[in-house]
């Protein structure tokens, strides 16, 4: 049985709706903006399916009732504006009016989303929104892929400038500054700040510690980090706090 003939404006409303989203998205695919829409609703309350994405996007379906409800509610519009754009009562001006995309990202343990503490947000407008994500992933990984990371960590900054600034150690960088005082501001015990000043590594969880009370920021900590410890090929170095 033929599908039922969808309105030429509807159908291409739909379809340019849908390539807005997928031109702010990195990845582009049908499943990509699926995802991205139902990150945006409360879970279980609908789901968008790569099946439906694909569909919109060729002009073979249009939004149910419920369907237009949760797409609206997703793309940060009220229903009613949003059926008078695929009416054709508003011109495209619409898209231009809507919220930018949340550049957040979630990042699943092993395909499923058991409660928040499996999620990992990215802003990826955010640099040490990205680097606090690469380290919280690295706490999931062997250490021996640790030490294949370290390597190709190593190849990207032998390849990058650096600063007279970046070029320092941690060890200099802690030891001009009053320990008591560093101790109490960044929560570490003063004993582990004293081994820093005498060129022990630290964990990766002390730098998130010492980004306010040292006014660094965390990616240049992190490159600093990896330029005076090139290796980081075992387990209680990769982002895991002592007992």
């Amino acid at each position: 049985m033929p599908r039922p003939k969808q309105e030429p404006i509807r159908s291409q409303r739909v379809a340019t709706l849908i390539a807005w989203l997928r031109a702010q998205l990195i990845d582009k695919g049908d499943a990509a903006v699926a995802s991205y829409l139902n990150q945006c609703i409360q879970p279980q309350e609908y789901n968008f399916t790569q099946a439906t994405i694909r569909r919109w996007s060729v002009g073979e379906q249009t939004p149910s009732r419920t369907g237009k409800i949760y797409l609206a509610t997703a793309i940060g519009c009220s229903e009613v504006d949003l059926e008078k754009y695929l009416s054709g009562k508003v011109g495209e001006e619409f898209l231009e009016q809507l919220p930018p995309i949340k550049k957040e990202l979630v990042i699943e343990q092993e395909g499923k989303i058991l409660n928040n503490e499996s999620r990992i947000w990215v802003d990826t407008g955010d640099e040490s929104s990205i680097v606090n994500a690469v380290m919280q992933l690295l706490q999931m990984v062997s250490p021996s892929r640790i030490a294949f990371i370290s390597s190709w960590i190593n190849e990207l900054l032998s390849q990058a400038d650096i600063s007279p600034n970046q070029a320092e150690s941690l060890a200099e960088i802690v030891k001009s500054y009053d320990l008591i005082n560093l101790s109490i501001s960044s929560g570490i015990p003063i004993e582990r700040l004293e081994k820093i000043t005498k060129g022990e590594k630290p964990l990766l969880p002390d730098l998130s510690r010492l980004e306010t009370p040292l006014g660094r920021p965390l990616e240049e900590l992190y490159f600093i980090y990896y330029k005076n410890f090139p290796n980081i090929s075992n387990g209680e170095t990769h982002g895991r706090r002592q007992k």
